[in-house]
């Protein structure tokens, strides 16, 4: 078994997930909002609302779901 850049993939999206939750300021910052993408051409929204989640539950099945087909 060697690296798994799945895993790396889920490690990173709960990590930052845990943080969005904590401060809502970062979840608002990595959200996917159209109009600020092109008003302030924060073009990294494309990515990084990728990694970002609702709850708990939300994170669970996803990285559960890319665990699997990962």
């Amino acid at each position: 078994m060697g690296f798994s850049i799945t895993l790396l993939i889920i490690i990173v999206t709960a990590l930052v997930s845990i943080g969005a939750w904590q401060d809502r300021r970062v979840f608002l910052a990595l959200l996917f909002e159209p109009f600020v993408i092109r008003a302030r051409g924060e073009w990294h929204r494309f990515v990084t609302h990728a990694f970002i989640h609702a709850d708990g539950y939300h994170l669970f099945v996803n990285m559960f779901v890319l665990y699997m087909f990962g």
